[in-house]
Formats: C-alpha cells, structure tokens, sequence
C-alpha cells in the first residue's frame, strides 16, 4: 500500500504540501523551522493519506509536531 503526505496549515484550512515520503515532509518541515522558528510549524499538521482508500489520518499536530520535530533534530 502506498501512502501520501500531505502538510496543512490548521489555521486557514488550506493544503502547504504534499509528498511521497514520511523522510521528506521532516526535511521540509526542518526547513521551515529553521527558516521560520516555532511560530512557523506551530499550526501545521501532518495528514497521512493511504491510496488504499481508507480514511486520512492525522499524524501530528500543533505542538506535538514541534515536540516530535524537536527529538528528530
């Protein structure tokens, strides 16, 4: 089964990104923090979207995205 990532940003709704890879949304994600700091992560989630068909599911969000994003760096 392949999967789909896909970034959102929960403030406004709308998609940031969609990638094939769980190892690149952290590579774009360690981007946007260094770039732009907690502020900048703080309100997105990752959704991970099987082709399958079954549901989409959340994997982090808010602050447990920063948590896991500070032990993966």
């Amino acid at each position: 089964m392949m999967t789909r990532y896909q970034v959102w940003d929960d403030d406004t709704g709308n998609i940031v990104a969609t990638f094939e890879t769980q190892d690149a949304v952290v590579d774009f994600l360690r981007a946007m923090l260094d770039r732009n700091g907690p502020t900048g992560v703080s309100d997105l989630a990752i959704i991970e979207f099987p082709t399958d068909g079954t549901d989409p599911v959340t994997v982090l969000e808010g602050s447990e995205l920063l948590a896991g994003m500070a032990i993966s760096t």
